[in-house]
């Protein structure tokens, strides 16, 4: 799960996590809470504010969404006031099981200092590994895209060393 914070509360929730379980620091250079030990489950900490993957600064979380990878994957809901935000209609797209892109203007920058892959490489092999993984069929322009870029298959291994394989089930 993705919470998404502002930059003035978060010093409050980090005490919070550091005592209610174990806060590291994710791949993108965010914190990564387990709340257990079994760490089968985690929620990424992310602040609004320093949310950055090469576009634009973001003020708000529709900043965010519209920054985001598919658009299933852009939805999120106020845990406070309940409101939805779904600005790349998602929940259409879930409904629907497609595998649609928000955007395809990422720069070619490594996503951390810790992981020399480039934002789009790791996008690459997410859309196809969710699309083959949840059964979605790939909308037309991604999947224009996805085949436009098959080359990033040269980065498997350090896409494996760093997330998961996209070859698994798991």
């Amino acid at each position: 799960v993705d919470l998404f914070v502002s930059q003035r509360v978060y010093p409050f929730l980090e005490q919070m996590f550091q005592s209610k379980g174990e806060l590291l620091i994710n791949p993108f250079g965010s914190a990564r809470w387990y709340p257990n030990k079994e760490k089968a489950f985690y929620y990424d900490i992310i602040i609004i504010e320093r949310f950055f993957n090469g576009l634009w600064k973001c003020d708000t979380i529709t900043d965010v969404l519209n920054q985001f990878d598919i658009t299933c994957n852009a939805i999120a809901v106020d845990i406070k006031s309940k409101e939805l935000y779904d600005p790349q209609n998602g929940l259409r797209h879930l409904r629907m099981k497609e595998l649609r892109a928000v955007r395809f203007d990422f720069p070619e920058l490594v996503i951390s200092e810790s992981v020399p892959l480039s934002r789009n490489s790791v996008l690459w092999f997410r859309y196809n590994y969710y699309a083959k993984y949840l059964g979605f069929t790939i909308e037309e322009i991604t999947k224009k895209w996805i085949d436009d870029n098959s080359f990033r298959i040269k980065d498997k291994a350090e896409f494996v060393k760093h997330f998961f394989n996209p070859e698994s089930n798991d």
